[in-house]
């Protein structure tokens, strides 16, 4: 709905930044990507910030993100603003990687957090402008009632989920002998290919140009590339439903639930990875992992468990090391009020 009492200032569009105002009129967050370098860019520009080329193209944003931080004025010098404080600045961090600092709407002032999630807004101000905003992504609760019922099923279960890439459990000294442990390298079965890039980039809805147009990227990058974050989706062992009987399928899990511990599920908490170099499509990866800790056991608003520390480490075929993946996660049984 219009505010035809609009008092606030209003913007003054630019040749640069018209089309992004015009998009806010449509509901549509419009954001620009460089063609060359392949990354979103805000405010509107002449040229990409980055690579300095002027090959841009605007693209529709999902418009959420996270909040950043933010700010709660209370007192401001601006008579336009005064009648409507407290009102809360944010400064969000778009999924497409980009940030804006916008009003932050839709919630109490007592209910705001650093890092949690929003969603953009259209706030229809005046006849010809339209303004961003950001509210919270109301989080979904859990269906499941009878916690009683479910972890009665996860025990009874527990001895059959001894098989490959299932947990295994056991007790925190029994988990601290695997300290230390590493896995030989295992080869991928086949090499990165393009379908299985597009699958996971149309999952994220990632349209950087290195990963879809061959052209582009042979041009920048000597071929199409693997997003860095499909990596860890590619470490994770199948195992195969059938192979013929002369074909070597192995045995082993993936490392963080053979290691024995008591906690009925696991989450990952977080990823910090160092990427060496580009990893292209056709390349086929060897990948090595380690437990570097284990943590005794914590009590967080999840439950109780324990934090396990591991090192991914990519190989190409020579034997190089081409990428690391630092992974936390949190091996734990859910407290009552998480299911």
């Amino acid at each position: 709905m219009i505010n035809m009492r609009y008092e606030k200032p209003l913007p003054q569009p630019t040749p640069i930044s018209k089309k992004y105002w015009e998009g806010l009129r449509n509901h549509k967050l419009l954001l620009q990507r460089c063609r060359k370098c392949g990354i979103s860019i805000f405010y509107p520009r002449k040229f990409c910030p980055n690579c300095l080329s002027e090959d841009l193209e605007w693209f529709e944003a999902r418009g959420k993100g996270k909040l950043h931080s933010f700010t709660i004025v209370y007192s401001t010098g601006y008579p336009e603003f005064r009648k409507y404080v407290p009102f809360i600045i944010g400064f969000v961090r778009l999924e497409e990687g980009v940030s804006m600092i916008s009003n932050i709407v839709g919630c109490e002032l007592s209910d705001l957090k650093v890092d949690m999630d929003v969603e953009v807004v259209f706030d229809d101000v005046a006849e010809e402008f339209t303004l961003p905003k950001f509210k919270p992504v109301k989080e979904k609760k859990p269906m499941m009632k009878d916690i009683k019922k479910v972890l009665e099923i996860l025990e009874k279960y527990k001895e059959e989920a001894n098989v490959h890439g299932e947990l295994v459990f056991g007790t925190y000294e029994e988990a601290k002998k695997w300290i230390g442990k590493k896995t030989d390298i295992r080869y991928l079965e086949d090499p990165i290919d393009h379908l299985r890039v597009k699958l996971f980039c149309e999952l994220v809805e990632d349209g950087n140009p290195s990963y879809w147009d061959e052209e582009f990227a042979k041009k920048q990058w000597g071929g199409l590339l693997c997003p860095p974050a499909m990596l860890s989706s590619l470490a994770l062992p199948i195992i195969p439903l059938w192979r013929p009987e002369y074909i070597k399928v192995s045995k082993e899990g993936w490392l963080p639930t053979r290691i024995p511990l008591p906690g009925i599920t696991m989450i990952n908490v977080e990823v910090e990875g160092i990427y060496y170099r580009p990893i292209r499509v056709g390349e086929r990866l060897g990948v090595q992992e380690e437990v570097i800790s284990i943590s005794s056991e914590k009590k967080t608003s999840l439950g109780v468990g324990h934090f396990i520390v591991t090192l991914t480490t990519y190989y190409d075929e020579n034997g190089k090391i081409v990428a690391q993946e630092k992974n936390v996660l949190f091996r734990f049984t859910p407290s009552e009020g998480q299911i």
